[in-house]
C-alpha cells in the first residue's frame, strides 16, 4: 500500500491548482492513477442541452467524474462490481436542471432526498458556491427545498464530499466539546494544519484529520480522522490516543472499533 504524505499545504492557489491537488490526493490516498482522458465533446454536448455556459469548476467536476467512471472497482469485502466515482463519492452524478430553483445539480445522494447545486445566479463565478436541497417530505410534489449555508466553492464542495466518505482506511469521529482548545492540542501534533478552501485540515503520514460544522445544528463541531491501514493507531500523536481513550460517544470503523 502506497504511503500518504500531505498534499494539503497551501491555500493560496488557484482553480486549476486546487482541482490539480484534489486529483493527486485522491491518487495518493487509493493508490491509483486517474486516466486523462478527454472530455471536450460529451461538454460540448451537454452544454447545448442547456440555455447557459457551465462555470469552469462545473466542467472540471463532471470530467474528473466522467475519468473515474471509466475506473473499474471492486469492493474486496463483498466482490460487488462498481467504478471508482461510486466508491470514493457513494452518491450519483446528477447532471441535472432544478427550474424551481434555477440550479444545476452536481450530485443526488444515494437515497435519493438530497441534491448539491450551482445556482445559475452564481455561474459567473468560475468556482461558485454550491447548495444543498433536501426533499420537502411534508408535500405531495415531491419538492425539494434548499437547506443550511452554502458549501463555499465546488472545490470545497468535493473535497468535503470525499472526506465524509472517504475509504480504504479506519476512521472515527466525536463531537467536540471545547472546540479552541481542542484546536490548539491538535495544531502542535500534525505535521500540517491547514484551513484549505474553508476546511479545516490536519495531516500527517498515512492520516488525514479535519473540523466539521454540523449541518443541522450551527455552532455543534465535530472532529474526524481516517487513518490508512499502513500506519499502526500506536503511532497516532499523543493527543490522538489520549481522545480515542477518553472520549464520549461518537463512531468508529475498521481498527478503531477494536482499540476504542
Amino acid at each position: 500500500m502506497k504511503k500518504y504524505l500531505p498534499v494539503f499545504t497551501a491555500d493560496d492557489l488557484t482553480t486549476d491548482e486546487k482541482w490539480a491537488t484534489l486529483r493527486k490526493f485522491i491518487e495518493n490516498w487509493y493508490d491509483f492513477e486517474i486516466p486523462n482522458t478527454a472530455y471536450s465533446n460529451q461538454l460540448t454536448e451537454l452544454e447545448k442541452s442547456f440555455p447557459f455556459t457551465l462555470p469552469p469548476a462545473a466542467e472540471r467536476f463532471f470530467t474528473l467524474a466522467n475519468q473515474l467512471q471509466s475506473v473499474a472497482h471492486i469492493y474486496p469485502n463483498s466482490g460487488q462490481k462498481t467504478n471508482k466515482f461510486s466508491s470514493i463519492f457513494r452518491d450519483g452524478l446528477a447532471i441535472s436542471f432544478l427550474e424551481k430553483h434555477q440550479a444545476l445539480s452536481l450530485l443526488l445522494q444515494a437515497e435519493q432526498d438530497i441534491y448539491w447545486a450551482i445556482e445559475t445566479a452564481d455561474f459567473k463565478e468560475e468556482n461558485p458556491k454550491v447548495y444543498s436541497y433536501f426533499l420537502d417530505y411534508e408535500s405531495d410534489n415531491g419538492d425539494f427545498e434548499r437547506y443550511g449555508a452554502p458549501y463555499p466553492s465546488v472545490t470545497s464542495f468535493v473535497l468535503k464530499h470525499m472526506l465524509t466518505y472517504l475509504n480504504n482506511c479506519s476512521s472515527f469521529g466525536m463531537q467536540i466539546e471545547n472546540m479552541d482548545s481542542f484546536k490548539e492540542k491538535l495544531k502542535s501534533s500534525f505535521v500540517n494544519h491547514i484551513i484549505y478552501d474553508g476546511i479545516e485540515l490536519f495531516e500527517d503520514e498515512n492520516l488525514i484529520a479535519y473540523i466539521d460544522e454540523d449541518i443541522f445544528y450551527e455552532g455543534s463541531f465535530y472532529f474526524r480522522l481516517h487513518l490508512k491501514e499502513n500506519r499502526d493507531i500506536e503511532s497516532l500523536p499523543e493527543v490522538i490516543i489520549d481522545v480515542l481513550k477518553n472520549r464520549k460517544g461518537g463512531w468508529t470503523s475498521n481498527r478503531f472499533n477494536d482499540f476504542c
